[in-house]
């Protein structure tokens, strides 16, 4: 079933309150409803999410900037931001590309696929950079490949990344029981 923005909201609750726990005061969390992209107790921008997804259904989607930081472990020599449409499917992104220079909306990207990457055993990494509340990175530990992600705020930020580490761990095998300790 597809959450609407609002509703995923309302599902998503729980996330801020680590964020806001240590707040004390209404006006310090209020300032934390805004920091987080929620203004007016609303979330802003056009991501949506699907809540108990599996694979071959979308987790997550919404329009994103990517940057490219390092390919095979180096700094290439050509990099821009570059718009698309991305979906999370099981541990798979799909890039679709832009097709006009504006608009955030579906609509207004090619409606097949530039790109398909798997995403296990990879790592997502939320910066704490207060200039750049709405950056995520996404880390290839295996090719060397690390890009950089922008969303609308912050608040789609810490969605995208709760559900790309749900993803880049979901094909991971558990870690022993059998471990022995050391108390």
């Amino acid at each position: 079933m597809r959450c609407s923005l609002y509703s995923t909201y309302l599902c998503c609750v729980f996330f801020f309150f680590f964020f806001l726990s240590s707040s004390s005061s209404r006006s310090e969390r209020s300032s934390a409803w805004i920091q987080t992209g929620v203004a007016g107790g609303r979330p802003t921008g056009a991501c949506s999410c699907i809540l108990g997804s599996s694979s071959g259904v979308i987790a997550m989607e919404g329009p994103l900037r990517r940057k490219t930081l390092l390919k095979e472990g180096k700094k290439p020599t050509l990099t821009s931001w570059t718009r698309y449409w991305v979906t999370l499917t099981g541990s798979t992104l799909l890039y679709f590309g832009a097709k006009s220079l504006r608009g955030n909306e579906r609509k207004n990207y090619k409606s097949t696929p530039n790109k398909k990457m798997s995403i296990l055993g990879w790592m997502v990494v939320l910066p704490d950079d207060p200039e750049h509340p709405n950056i995520f990175q996404l880390n290839n530990p295996d090719k060397g490949n690390v890009y950089k992600f922008q969303t609308s705020s912050r608040f789609h930020a810490i969605l995208w990344h709760k559900h790309l580490d749900d993803a880049c761990k979901s094909g991971r095998p558990p870690a022993p029981t059998n471990l022995m300790s050391f108390e």
